[in-house]
């Protein structure tokens, strides 16, 4: 018992010394290359709200045709859940956004 306990212990302090390392690695390579130290936040909402408009706008123009034309099939189900659960993370994104931004 007293084993598996100070193997664990030993495993968890190898991850954590990992992580530093390679946050250590990140940063001395961001240094080299002079990478900027903003957030590519702004940029992620951005591209990910366009795409998800982009997307809503023709799986609704998709389902209006089906449904004006009575040719509404499961597939076409499936698809409108799916933009339905894509929806779930990209409003979490967006709203941790907006909680980020009311914190600063």
């Amino acid at each position: 018992m007293a084993d598996s306990l100070g193997e664990h212990s030993f495993a968890i302090c190898i991850r954590v010394h990992s992580l530093h390392v390679t946050l250590g690695t990140a940063q001395v390579q961001a240094d080299l290359c002079n990478l900027s130290d903003e957030s590519k936040t702004r940029q992620l909402v951005l591209y990910t709200s366009i795409v998800f408009s982009i997307a809503l706008v023709f799986v609704s123009l998709r389902v209006v045709g089906k449904i004006v034309s009575k040719r509404m099939t499961p597939d076409d189900w499936i698809l409108v859940l799916a933009m339905l659960l894509t929806a779930i993370p990209c409003g979490c994104m967006l709203a941790s956004k907006y909680i980020n931004h009311e914190q600063r």
